[in-house]
């Protein structure tokens, strides 16, 4: 069974159709944490913030997992996303895509609990 969290409340989705519409009301929000799991111990995490998405991908509890990466982007600086619990983090802005290929990421998730191949992972 999938199980979505968003900003730590449990949102009931029973189709893809269902899963789309939840995100794009998410879209806007100036800060949003999304959790979805239920492949085994495998999760998606995305943080969206106005512009960008980070996204994060373990296999399990103990994973290092895997980021989101957008390589063409060749910078220092950092951009902020606000976490369900208050705290508020920082991650560079190559580890940053847009929230259309996040929400991409999702639903793949969602069909098959596998990281979306259609964006760059880094290992961490």
């Amino acid at each position: 069974m999938i199980k979505l969290l968003v900003n730590n409340s449990t949102i009931q989705v029973k189709s893809e159709m269902e899963l789309i519409r939840e995100f794009e009301k998410l879209r806007n929000d100036r800060f949003c944490e999304i959790w979805i799991s239920g492949f085994g111990d495998a999760s998606l995490t995305i943080l969206m913030n106005q512009d960008k998405a980070f996204m994060m991908y373990l296999r399990n509890e103990d994973d290092s997992g895997f980021n989101s990466l957008d390589s063409e982007i060749e910078t220092d600086e950092m951009m902020k996303f606000l976490l369900s619990n208050g705290q508020m983090d920082e991650y560079p802005l190559n580890f940053l895509v847009d929230k259309e290929l996040a929400g991409k990421a999702l639903l793949e998730y969602y069909k098959s609990g596998e990281m979306w191949n259609g964006i760059k992972w880094l290992e961490s």
